[in-house]
């Protein structure tokens, strides 16, 4: 019997939270989706009825679904699925090979339709599915289940949607990546705080909204009058259940095993707990359940495990797979050698690419960097010559002519581009081959992989 969604306790790479909220009719049938907590964490679970549908890790990303008591694991003949959601007869999912593509598929794996259009954080709620659309600069669209019908909403370009009644609650990359609340129809738009930006991760629960800013916690009111400090651990995906804030805290100990580990604590800031040691991501609620994954290569098929534990904590059980064997493991960190000087902060490798941190390197070439918050953009400057890099964007100036950054392409063929890896910007490893004449070496001895970066 072949294994599914396997873990191993020594080192954790991924954990899902997926909320008990949905709604349901008294056949047991969904009138919502997954919850806008999981979709923002993957959407790599979710349930309806006695059926479980889950993203299975081992099998390129391919769409399975099984009884909620272990039995009838089901392949639903798709592959490379992303951001599930369930309503009544159809399983919603966006394709990652196909770059956000959205898609429905009956829950028993025949029917496979396209509903033409791309996107992510996509919500699915009555009749329509809510998304920011990768075809149109972010911007807030909805398009109903059939796929026949899509709106407009809003020419902000919308992330973390989160569909309260008739309201959208969303952050506005437009604007700095703010909070923002809008109705349904698109009327009523409202920026609900001027303090805070830059917010990637955030929730709504019970007329407040959970959210991240400056590497601190904090939950708002939804009409944006009253703001609460909760903690000052800066926290990564967030949700709720039951009147617990769950999040992945991030910093904890730079490059540690407890980096990223899973907690929570009580929705006014007290209790905190630590649930899973180790480092966390993509964690999802299903019917009081938290379901995550682990992965350890030592044990004897190196693959992935799914367990289950009670929303305290308690009750940790392999789920699906083979009894848990706990070893001993020596972790190697890997390790980056800049002009043969060791970088504590080490390289990052995302969809196959190699990532390396722009300001250790530029400055070895006498040039002189700031980071600007605002417009998420690091500026390097060097006798007179001016260099302007975007998080996340393809292009960047450079003495207002206009480069790409990069012509590496990810797994699933997304062009790279500079991203975030502990508070430090990073871009792929040909920038600096291309732009500022490095020579990028990489070797394994003793298990242990070493990534040598030469720039003069």
């Amino acid at each position: 019997m072949k294994r599914l969604l396997s873990m191993c306790i020594a080192f954790v790479i991924g954990i899902g939270i997926f909320s008990g909220g949905m709604v349901v009719n008294a056949s047991g049938v969904n009138k919502e989706g997954n919850s806008a907590n999981n979709i923002a964490n993957g959407g790599e679970v979710t349930k309806q009825g006695d059926w479980i549908y889950y993203i299975h890790r081992n099998g390129n990303r391919g769409l399975y679904k099984i009884k909620t008591n272990g039995t009838q694991n089901t392949y639903l003949n798709v592959k490379g699925v992303d951001q599930l959601n369930v309503i009544g007869d159809y399983v919603y999912f966006a394709s990652m090979t196909e770059i956000g593509k959205l898609y429905r598929i009956k829950t028993n794996g025949t029917g496979k339709q396209s509903l033409n259009v791309w996107g992510e954080y996509f919500v699915a709620v009555g009749n329509w599915i809510y998304f920011h659309n990768l075809k149109d600069d972010w911007k807030l669209y909805k398009v109903s289940l059939d796929g026949k019908k899509l709106v407009k909403i809003s020419n902000d370009a919308a992330a973390q949607i989160h569909i309260v009644g008739n309201t959208i609650y969303y952050t506005n990359h437009s604007d700095g990546e703010k909070l923002y609340k809008i109705g349904v129809d698109g009327k009523n738009r409202v920026r609900l705080n001027n303090k805070d930006m830059h917010i990637q991760n955030m929730t709504v629960y019970k007329g407040w909204i959970y959210y991240g800013s400056n590497q601190k916690f904090y939950k708002m009111s939804v009409d944006g009058k009253k703001r609460i400090l909760l903690s000052n651990d800066h926290p990564g995906l967030i949700s709720v259940a039951n009147d617990y804030v769950y999040y992945m805290k991030l910093g904890e100990k730079d490059g540690s095993v407890n980096d990223r580990a899973l907690y929570r604590m009580k929705i006014d800031g007290t209790g905190k707990k630590r649930l899973v040691t180790g480092q966390t991501t993509n964690y999802n609620v299903v019917d009081g359940y938290i379901y995550y994954i682990k992965w350890d290569h030592n044990l004897d098929d190196g693959k992935y495990y799914h367990y289950r534990m009670k929303l305290d904590g308690t009750g940790n059980q392999l789920f699906m797979g083979k009894k848990e064997v706990v070893k001993p493991v020596e972790i190697k960190e890997p390790e980056l050698y800049v002009n043969n000087v060791l970088d504590k902060r080490g390289f990052h490798e995302n969809s196959g690419v190699l990532y390396l941190p722009i300001d250790t390197i530029v400055k070895k070439r006498g040039y002189t960097y700031e980071y600007d918050e605002d417009y998420m953009s690091m500026t390097l400057t060097k006798n007179g010559e001016v260099m302007v890099i975007n998080l996340g964007k393809e292009i960047f100036y450079k003495d207002d002519k206009l480069y790409e950054v990069s012509k590496r392409k990810g797994t699933y063929g997304y062009v790279a581009t500079p991203m975030f890896v502990n508070n430090h910007m990073y871009a792929p490893d040909d920038f600096f081959t291309i732009y500022f004449g490095a020579v990028v070496k990489q070797e394994t001895v003793n298990g242990l992989r070493k990534v040598y970066v030469s720039v003069n």
